[in-house]
């Protein structure tokens, strides 16, 4: 697997995760996993860790996502569903604009 399918992967999974906090936060029930913060609490992942993951910038090892699925209390398999649900354009989007956050950063 060569870095572009990688990336391709790490973006997928980054969107899938923040997808369903979206989703979360939208559902307004009483203690849902609404925020990165609330999401690292909830998995006892760090922080830091959340946060390079879901702007696709870590490969997380299994039992990191295995934390993330039960920190948002679903299953694993449940996680690769909503994985498998993102589109390639979607992809692309992400990529774009995390292109240009880059750009306007250096500029």
């Amino acid at each position: 697997m060569d870095s572009k399918e990688k990336l391709l992967i790490r973006v997928r999974l980054a969107i899938a995760i923040k997808k369903l906090i979206e989703k979360n936060r939208d559902s307004g029930k009483p203690g849902a996993i609404s925020s990165l913060r609330k999401l690292a609490a909830a998995s006892g992942v760090e922080y830091a860790i959340i946060q390079k993951i879901t702007s696709g910038g870590k490969d997380p090892q299994f039992s990191t996502i295995n934390a993330i699925a039960e920190g948002l209390d679903i299953s694993v398999s449940a996680l690769i569903h909503h994985y498998e649900q993102v589109t390639d354009f979607q992809v692309k989007q992400a990529l774009l604009e995390k292109a240009r956050k880059s750009r306007s950063k250096k500029a």
